[in-house]
């Protein structure tokens, strides 16, 4: 087990996991990966595995494209299946209010060169979902190209990547203090209890809480941590696919 590195990420979901391979990819390889349980025990392994591009701003919209891209050459580069599908993303609008900012949404999606269909209620039954209940949708939007990946198969790919260039991934390895050390200008992480790892800049990915770590010049060592509350949205969905009938 690594007792020192440059570099420590806290979290071993998929934002972890991939950050540590594409610093590894980059040369950073005494990297190492900090994971509290399994991976994909937090938020990654809650969460749908959506992939969609279909965003409300610029930014988000052109950062989901060029996800959409690196997924679809992520099996290969990282040699590992990760379960993608491109089976498209249907959104539905139920209010006069997301009538009005699907139109816009769709507007902004297609000037970024997006292919964005608005549905009827009749064309949703007709083209993707003949079973789903429509009672009271205004419209849809749906993208070809979103899809979906499995997030326990993505982030292992990430960890093996990881590993194969050089980086390591502890499981079981929860951080209890992160302390900043005033005379080395290192943050100093104490881990426990198997770990202290002398670290020239620490990441802490978490899904519901920003974790700042503030080195205090006041004192030679100290530590703080601020915890940012972030809004929690709640969403349904349904995976599927898009299957033609058998022929009979």
């Amino acid at each position: 087990m690594r007792k020192t590195a440059d570099c420590v990420i806290v979290g071993g979901g998929v934002i972890g996991c991939a950050l540590a391979y594409y610093l590894a990819r980059e040369g950073i390889t005494d990297c190492v990966v900090l994971e509290s349980g399994y991976l994909a025990s937090g938020a990654t392994g809650r969460c749908g595995g959506g992939i969609r591009q279909q965003w409300s701003t610029e930014e988000n919209a052109r950062l989901a494209i060029e996800s959409v891209r690196a997924f679809g050459n992520l099996s290969r580069e990282l040699d590992a299946d990760i379960d993608f599908l491109q089976g498209g993303y249907l959104v539905l609008a139920y209010t006069d209010e997301d009538v009005r900012q699907f139109e816009r949404n769709v507007s902004l999606q297609r000037s970024l060169g997006l292919s964005v269909e608005v549905l009827s209620p009749e064309d949703i039954r007709r083209k993707i979902a003949p079973m789903l209940n429509t009672d009271g949708v205004r419209l849809a939007t749906h993208c070809a190209t979103d899809g979906s990946a499995n997030p326990f198969l993505t982030t292992k790919a990430y960890a093996d990547a990881a590993r194969r260039l050089g980086a390591a991934v502890e499981l079981y390895t929860p951080v209890t203090r992160v302390l900043a050390d005033r005379g080395s200008l290192r943050w100093l992480a104490i881990l426990s209890p198997t770990i202290t790892a002398m670290t020239m800049s620490m990441i802490g990915v978490a899904p519901t809480y920003i974790v700042l770590v503030i080195l205090l010049m006041t004192t030679g060592l100290s530590s703080a941590f601020w915890h940012v509350p972030m809004p929690v949205m709640i969403a349904r969905f349904v995976m599927g696919e898009s299957r033609q009938p058998p022929n009979v």
